[in-house]
């Protein structure tokens, strides 16, 4: 038996979450039933998987930021200690040297 079916509304209400309006003809109760169950599944695990991928783009952009933040202050430190080195010669003449030792 042939049978119609006609998106009537998509409207996205959460981000995992999308309200269909579905308008049936030529068909019993208990198929459309069944035919809704299947589309409600298909449509939740198909927004899942889009969550999850939007998730994963932006847990993998918060990472490489990551280990920028880290690198630069890595580096900030770096010039902070040679401008301390440079500035003061206070430190004792042994850990002087060594330091500028590592930037001849």
């Amino acid at each position: 038996m042939a049978c119609y079916g006609l998106v009537t509304r998509l409207e996205p209400l959460k981000l995992t979450e999308m309200l269909v309006g579905i308008q049936f003809v030529k068909i019993d109760m208990p198929h459309r039933v069944a035919l809704l169950q299947g589309l409600a599944q298909k449509l939740k695990d198909q927004q899942q998987k889009q969550a999850r991928a939007e998730m994963q783009k932006i847990a993998n952009i918060l990472g490489r930021h990551w280990i920028a933040a880290v690198g630069l202050l890595a580096i900030l430190g770096f010039w902070i200690m040679i401008f301390v080195v440079n500035s003061h010669n206070e430190l004792p003449s042994e850990a002087h040297q060594f330091i500028k030792s590592l930037f001849k």
